[in-house]
């Protein structure tokens, strides 16, 4: 929370790594776990070569979302009321387009079957939308990239704007019924989309139905290197100062239904996602933008570029990396110009039924 490491005592580094390993206060600690975190905390000041002073210094904090107290702000009704209405005329609008709205056990989700192309011509492609209003800030990304193959928008109200639900999806049951959606509609592997926070329950899937993913792709990802403080200090805790800043604090990270599930369900173990856990025949494709206001582009860039050697080093399925210069997060949705660029990109990619090893990395500076 920007303190200077000279400011920070024992206590502190212990009150942490409290919540850091257990998500507890650490008066809540057993005996085991005192030990292992006081284990945890030799090996990191040795590490780290660091002898911090003794006490504790209350004159600064950490990150502690989920135990902390639920912040929000009050919106008027009017707001939802005008959501409502712009996903009522979004889904009809889906609707005319082909897409049908189906229920399976709990779970929505958008179908639009591929009449023009035989199944086996190309996998379908499986988002996963972010936090949001509604699908109606996809539907340019989507009609783009999903030329010529099936489709399916998966739905988790639990971070949409509008939704005022607050029941998180556990990550077993959400993938196993994501796994028999596909199954239900004849298809034996996917070509999974993530964005920002659908970069997350993406990674959920990858881990649990390997077999299943055909292609990955990760736009905006928040869940790369999430171990690094940038995504929760700059979506939680950030004062905003810049008109992109105060509309995340204003519409995304201080709605009820947001704060909820970020501050009540957001345990960074169960969210962090490593390329290294992707299977090595499945190739990857990693869209940054180059002024992402939540993580940290050239961290992440430098992650994705150094798994991406690895990979060719040892002849493995490709990592691509693209960085949309100039771009905000989430301007892909609206920039037709980076539309374009990652759906060439993508269709190239997903098309090779053995894609190819050969690891490339594009700059896209394009924006509108």
């Amino acid at each position: 929370m920007g303190a200077n490491f000279e400011d920070i005592y024992v206590g502190n580094y212990r009150a942490f790594m409290a919540w850091v390993m257990y998500a507890k206060f650490e008066v809540n600690l057993t005996g085991e776990e005192n030990n292992a975190l006081d284990n945890t905390l030799r090996k990191i000041f040795s590490f780290m070569e660091i002898s911090p002073k003794e006490g504790y210094n209350y004159n600064i904090t950490h990150c502690h979302m989920t135990l902390e107290p639920l912040h929000y702000l009050h919106r008027p009704l009017l707001m939802y009321v005008m959501i409502g209405l712009k996903n009522f005329i979004t889904c009809r609008a889906m609707e005319t387009m082909g897409f049908q709205r189906v229920w399976f056990n709990g779970l929505k989700y958008w179908y639009k079957p591929c009449i023009s192309c035989p199944t086996s011509e190309m996998s379908p492609m499986l988002y996963f939308h972010g936090i949001c209003t509604g699908w109606c800030s996809y539907l340019s990304l989507i009609r783009s990239c999903s030329q010529n193959k099936s489709i399916f928008l998966i739905d988790i109200d639990a971070i949409k704007v509008n939704s005022l639900k607050f029941t998180f999806p556990s990550q077993d049951d959400f993938c196993a019924n994501v796994c028999q959606i596909i199954k239900r509609h004849g298809y034996s592997k996917v070509n999974v989309v993530g964005h920002s926070f659908g970069t997350i329950t993406a990674g959920w899937f990858v881990r649990r139905y390997p077999d299943q993913v055909n292609h990955l792709t990760l736009i905006d990802p928040v869940s790369l290197l999430l171990a690094h403080p940038e995504v929760a200090s700059n979506f939680l805790y950030r004062k905003p100062t810049t008109v992109i800043e105060w509309l995340i604090y204003l519409f995304a990270s201080s709605e009820i239904t947001i704060a909820n599930a970020l501050r009540r369900h957001f345990f960074w173990y169960n969210k962090i996602f490593w390329l290294e856990d992707v299977p090595s025949n499945v190739p990857i494709h990693v869209s940054l933008a180059g002024h992402d206001e939540v993580s940290n582009t050239e961290a992440i860039s430098e992650y994705v570029t150094r798994c991406a050697d690895a990979r060719r080093e040892r002849k493995e399925a490709s990592i691509t990396l693209s960085v949309r210069a100039g771009h905000s997060h989430g301007q892909i949705c609206i920039c037709s110009n980076s539309i374009r660029a990652l759906s060439k990109a993508l269709h190239m990619e997903q098309k090779c039924s053995s894609p190819s090893l050969r690891t490339t990395t594009f700059i896209d500076s394009s924006s509108d």
